[in-house]
């Protein structure tokens, strides 16, 4: 059995042993640990660091081509219609022919209108011959009414006669030029030049007033016309040049100029009016063709 100071001594080993083995421990963790560290800042500081990414953001444009359909109009087409009553004497226009402002379409019976007007020329005469007379009498009248042989009061009345006289010329002379204007509404003329759409009167009919006579167009210039949606609007600008083609009929392409762009939507499409203009000289492309101009929006 061992003593109490075996015992101590054995417990005091072993204690001593375990502190060193845990010492022993520590100190390799600790080196080990440090080697890492070296280690690993050796490695960071031979890596090169990379130079930034720099990403520019700028705008883009996207355009777009876009075909309008178009269809070129004459620039003004009117109704040609009768002032008066009467019966067609002649016609002197068939449809496709061209006509100067001016030039006579048809013609009315103005038999009656030309007396009405040779009876008010008649009257304008005979009151212009009276009033020649009573200027004579004023003028007597009042050598008379210096010399104090003839009382003030009728010179006043032979010059108030006078007056009367003239008022009636005026009135009959207006009539007179009133009975020329309707003898003149018995000849159907062209307003403008241009060509015989229609011709819709024939001789010997009785027409009254505002009945068509013909339907008259001018083609030159043309008027192209597009309709457009609000996102194409901005595309279109007055004194633009526009490009027609006419790819199905093979026609030779003409330039037409925006003269409007309207800024209220049609009611029922939606959609945008743009007119433009399109020299036509002579008249020598038809009217009613139908195009396309491309523009980019």
């Amino acid at each position: 059995m061992l003593s109490r100071n075996t015992k101590r001594t054995i417990l005091a080993l072993t204690f001593a042993g375990t502190v060193v083995i845990i010492f022993a421990a520590a100190t390799r963790h600790y080196f080990a640990a440090r080697a890492l560290a070296i280690r690993l800042e050796e490695e960071r500081a031979a890596l090169v660091e990379p130079e930034p990414l720099i990403v520019e953001i700028g705008t883009m444009d996207f355009d777009r081509r876009r075909s309008f359909a178009v269809r070129l109009d004459p620039y003004r087409r009117s109704r040609i219609a009768v002032e008066v009553s009467g019966r067609v004497d002649s016609v002197h226009v068939e449809a496709g022919d061209r006509v100067e402002a001016g030039d006579l379409l048809a013609t009315l019976d103005d038999t009656l209108a030309r007396l009405s007007f040779r009876a008010a020329e008649a009257s304008l005469a005979a009151a212009r011959q009276q009033e020649t007379e009573l200027a004579r009498r004023v003028r007597e009248a009042e050598t008379l009414a210096a010399s104090r042989t003839l009382p003030e009061t009728q010179l006043e009345a032979a010059r108030a006669q006078l007056e009367v006289q003239q008022s009636e010329i005026e009135r009959l002379r207006i009539e007179v030029e009133r009975q020329r204007e309707l003898v003149e509404r018995h000849r159907v003329t062209a307003p403008f030049s241009g060509w015989v759409e229609e011709r819709l009167i024939e001789p010997g009919e009785s027409l009254n007033p505002n009945t068509t006579a013909a339907t008259l167009a001018a083609l030159d210039p043309l008027r192209a016309r597009l309709f457009v949606s609000d996102l194409d609007l901005p595309a279109f600008e007055v004194g633009q040049e526009l490009t027609v083609r006419f790819d199905a009929t093979g026609e030779p392409p003409v330039t037409a100029t925006v003269s409007a762009v309207n800024r209220s939507a049609d009611s029922v499409t939606g959609l945008f009016t743009v007119e433009a203009r399109a020299e036509n000289p002579g008249g020598g492309r038809p009217a009613g063709l139908q195009g396309t101009v491309t523009v980019t929006t």
